[in-house]
């Protein structure tokens, strides 16, 4: 299978990839991974518009077995609620906050890793060489 999947699944990204570089540029808004999909294939994600990210430099050699987009609603599901613990702790948001950002075109990603679930809170994500 190629990865990153591009369309064909509403809402899934991408799989199997490990990540090598994560790079939060705080002036530009953009969270750049650098990442190997199946062990072969390299590919730069990159997360406009980026507000907050769980990802960070020790993430590196994280294996991301399904990166996907959820709701807000979604956080309360007993599988992102480490991750949901985490983003409003870290972040001080609340549900409001986070309604507001998605109205306003933010996405949440999640990301299901070896580690656990890890959430970014961005505009879009796209793909560079």
């Amino acid at each position: 299978m190629i990865w990153p999947i591009r369309g064909s699944v509403p809402g899934v990204y991408y799989a199997n990839a490990r990540l090598m570089k994560v790079v939060s540029d705080e002036v530009s808004g953009d969270l750049r991974i650098r990442a190997v999909f199946d062990e072969r294939e390299e590919q730069e994600l990159v997360y406009k518009g980026m507000y907050y990210s769980q990802l960070d430099e020790s993430s590196v050699g994280f294996m991301v077995t399904l990166a996907a987009e959820i709701t807000p609603a979604q956080l309360s599901e007993p599988k992102y609620r480490q991750a949901a613990a985490r983003l409003y702790d870290e972040c001080g948001a609340d549900d409001a906050f986070l309604r507001d950002m998605y109205k306003r075109g933010s996405k949440l990603f999640i990301h299901h890793t070896d580690k656990g679930g890890y959430l970014v809170l961005a505009k879009r994500l796209i793909w560079e060489s």
